[in-house]
C-alpha cells in the first residue's frame, strides 16, 4: 500500500477540511511484523495534479451488476444473498452467515460483486478477502469508506437483480457447517475461553438489553463466534478512541436505556477508564461489567512480534501485565463482584449480576497463551467441517 499513503494524506486533508470539518483517523498497512526499517518515500506527484478532487456527489441508487454478490455490513437477513453482518447490525436470518473469519481461512469464495454497508468489519481476514477478491465493490454510504483503495463506486443505495440460488446455497453450508463446528468446540470445552465468554454472554442476555464491546478482542470473538441476535442491541466504539472511555459508554447506555446494559471488555479497557468508576454506584443504573482479565494486553500475542523477539521483550512492549486484581479495584468503588473460573458457572454469574440490578462486575480469568490456541482449534475444527460439506468448490 506504500504507492497509496500520499493520496491518504490528501484525502484526509480534504475530510479535515471539508463540509464536515474534524478529526481523522488514518489507518496505516505496515508489513508485518512492524520491526523492519524504513524505506525511501514513494515518489512525488505530477505538478498542478491533485490526489484528491473534494465535490459534492447528488444522490444516487446504483444498479448491482449481476453474478454472484456478497453483501458485506447490514442488509435483510432474508434478502437472498449472502450477507456478511457487522454484530452491531443485529441481523438474523437464512442469509446471514455465521463466521465468516474462519471460513475464509480455508474455503475458496470468489465473489463478483460486494455490496459494503455500514462500519468495516472488524475481521482482518474478511476485510482482506474484500481487497483480494477483484470483485466489483460498491460503498454505499452517504461518505466515502474505502481503507483499502479497492471501491470502485460510492452510492446512497442499490438495486439488486435476482439472487444466485447456488451461490447463496453454497455460503449456506459452509455457514451451517461453520456454527456445528464452533459449537462442538465451545460446548465441550472444560476450560474458560474468550470466544466461550463472547458467545455465551450475548446468548445469555435478555430480550431488550444492551450489550456494549470494547475494541480489541471482545468486539473480534463476538463478530467471529457470537450468534446474532435481533433482540439485543450491540454497541462497539470503533475508531479514533480504541479501548478508551469503554466504561464511560457503557454508563452513558445504561442511562439511556430501561433495560439492563451488559459490557464486555478486557482488563487493559477498563483499567484504562477505571476512573469512569467513580460514583458509578449512585448512578442509578443496572450495569453489569464483564472483565477477562488475561493480566495484559492479549490481542497482540496473535500477531508476529510474539515470536519474532524474546518472550521478555514481548511482555515490556506488548503483553504489557499491571497485576492488578480486578475484582479488588472494583470494591473499591463498592462494586459488588464475582470471579467465574468455571464455563459452567459463568451464564448463571451473568444472569445473577443481571437480576439483582446496579452495577456488577463479573471476572473472567483467561491465559494469553491458551487463548491463541483455542482459536487455533477454532479455525482448524473450522477447516475440517468445510472439508467435509463441499464448500470449497468454485
Amino acid at each position: 500500500m506504500r504507492q497509496s499513503w500520499r493520496s491518504i494524506a490528501a484525502r484526509a486533508v480534504a475530510t479535515a477540511t471539508g463540509d464536515r470539518p474534524g478529526p481523522v483517523h488514518l489507518n496505516l498497512p505496515f508489513r508485518d511484523p512492524l520491526v523492519g526499517d524504513a524505506g525511501a518515500l514513494p515518489p512525488g506527484r505530477n505538478r498542478g495534479a491533485p490526489w484528491v478532487v473534494r465535490g459534492t456527489a447528488s444522490a444516487n441508487v446504483m444498479q448491482v451488476p449481476p453474478g454472484k454478490t456478497v453483501i458485506v455490513g447490514s442488509a435483510p437477513g432474508e434478502s437472498g444473498f449472502p450477507v456478511i453482518a457487522d454484530p452491531r447490525a443485529a441481523v438474523t436470518g437464512s442469509c446471514v452467515i455465521r463466521h465468516a473469519d474462519a471460513i475464509l481461512r480455508c474455503a475458496d469464495f470468489e465473489p463478483d460483486v460486494v455490496v459494503r454497508v455500514g462500519p468495516t468489519p472488524a475481521s482482518r481476514v474478511v476485510n482482506e478477502w474484500v481487497a483480494n477478491s477483484g470483485a466489483h465493490e460498491i460503498v454505499v454510504a452517504p461518505r466515502w469508506r474505502d481503507p483499502s483503495h479497492t471501491a470502485a463506486a460510492l452510492a446512497d443505495d442499490v438495486a439488486f437483480g435476482p439472487p444466485d440460488e447456488d451461490w447463496m446455497a453454497r455460503w449456506r453450508a459452509a455457514s451451517d457447517a461453520a456454527e456445528a463446528a464452533v459449537a462442538d468446540v465451545l460446548d465441550s470445552s472444560a476450560s474458560m475461553s474468550e470466544p466461550f465468554v463472547a458467545r455465551n454472554l450475548l446468548a445469555a442476555l435478555p430480550v431488550g438489553a444492551q450489550l456494549v464491546v470494547a475494541s480489541s478482542m471482545p468486539v473480534r470473538d463476538l463478530e467471529w463466534y457470537g450468534v446474532p441476535r435481533a433482540d439485543v442491541r450491540v454497541h462497539a466504539n470503533r475508531g479514533a478512541n480504541g479501548i478508551d472511555g469503554t466504561i464511560a459508554t457503557s454508563i452513558g447506555v445504561a442511562l439511556s436505556s430501561t433495560t439492563p446494559t451488559a459490557t464486555l471488555l478486557g482488563d487493559i479497557a477498563f483499567l484504562h477508564d477505571s476512573t469512569a468508576l467513580i460514583g458509578i454506584t449512585e448512578r442509578g443504573i443496572d450495569l453489569t461489567v464483564v472483565v477477562i482479565d488475561n493480566d495484559g494486553g492479549g490481542i497482540f500475542s496473535f500477531l508476529p512480534q510474539a515470536t519474532a523477539i524474546a518472550s521478555d521483550a514481548f511482555e515490556e512492549l506488548f503483553g504489557t501485565p499491571h497485576g492488578v486484581k480486578v475484582e479488588e479495584l472494583a470494591a473499591v468503588h463498592g462494586i459488588a463482584s464475582s470471579v467465574v473460573e468455571d464455563p459452567s458457572a459463568f451464564v448463571p454469574a451473568v444472569r445473577s449480576a443481571m437480576a439483582a440490578g446496579g452495577v456488577a462486575v463479573v471476572v473472567v480469568r483467561t491465559d494469553r497463551a491458551e487463548n491463541v490456541k483455542i482459536h487455533q482449534q477454532l479455525n482448524d475444527a473450522v477447516e475440517r467441517a468445510l472439508a467435509g460439506s463441499g464448500p470449497n468448490e468454485r
